[in-house]
């Protein structure tokens, strides 16, 4: 859902891209995001 909701941000400033505040943050965002993934990811293994 995390990603979903990204991806809904990214498109609805897709436009005004170039007045995206916090854009040097998004390699942490990236990174973040990764790491939530693969927590989610090994939670769902766990629980199957």
């Amino acid at each position: 859902m995390t990603l979903r909701w990204v991806a809904g941000a990214l498109s609805d400033a897709k436009g005004r891209l170039r007045k995206l505040r916090g854009h040097r943050d998004m390699n942490f965002l990236m990174t973040v995001l990764e790491s939530r993934q693969t927590a989610v990811q090994a939670s769902e293994r766990k629980a199957a």
